[in-house]
């Protein structure tokens, strides 16, 4: 085990090529693993919580990569990393995915967001009286299976959507009998 050296708080992690991109506390970075060579990319972007591929032509070319801070997503050039972005500011992104149309799916703490190929967004939230709803408010994460079913975790429970039907809600208190 052995520890690099200018590298603390990383919350997320993602690789491409020949990188590793690092999302710090303050910051990314992008470790070369054929040279071990760490490079700064930004100092600015605050909490990088999440880094995925883009696959989003409004968001720019198949190179890019697209990363979630506390405050906003933006989308930087891969390899040059010359070009950083800010695409649209969210409430602290915890998660970034996309689901089985190609749809970026962001999950905040203000509930989902999703948009389409058009650059559209749908904001998802939860609503006590509608229980087609999220959840809950704080999405943590979202998973989609083999199946193309989704699977939205939040601050109170799991929400399924199976194959792009309706909305299911397991609540906290049925999943842990509290």
């Amino acid at each position: 085990r052995s520890r690099i050296k200018g590298i603390d708080d990383a919350f997320s992690l993602f690789s491409m090529d020949e990188h590793i991109y690092i999302g710090l506390r303050h910051g990314l970075r992008r470790l070369n693993v054929t040279d071990h060579k760490i490079r700064n990319i930004n100092d600015e972007i605050f909490v990088v919580t999440n880094i995925v591929a883009n696959k989003h032509s409004a968001y720019g070319d198949d190179k890019s990569i697209l990363a979630g801070s506390a405050k906003s997503l933006w989308a930087i050039s891969h390899p040059t990393n010359n070009n950083l972005t800010r695409l649209k500011d969210y409430p602290v992104i915890k998660t970034i995915c996309y689901d089985s149309d190609n749809n970026l799916v962001i999950g905040t703490d203000n509930g989902l967001y999703v948009t389409d190929q058009e650059g559209n967004t749908t904001h998802f939230t939860h609503d006590a009286r509608n229980s087609g709803t999220i959840s809950g408010d704080v999405v943590w994460c979202v998973y989609r299976d083999r199946d193309d079913n989704t699977w939205i975790g939040t601050n109170d429970g799991i929400s399924l959507s199976p194959q792009k039907r309706t909305l299911h809600i397991h609540n906290l208190h049925h999943i842990t009998g509290s």
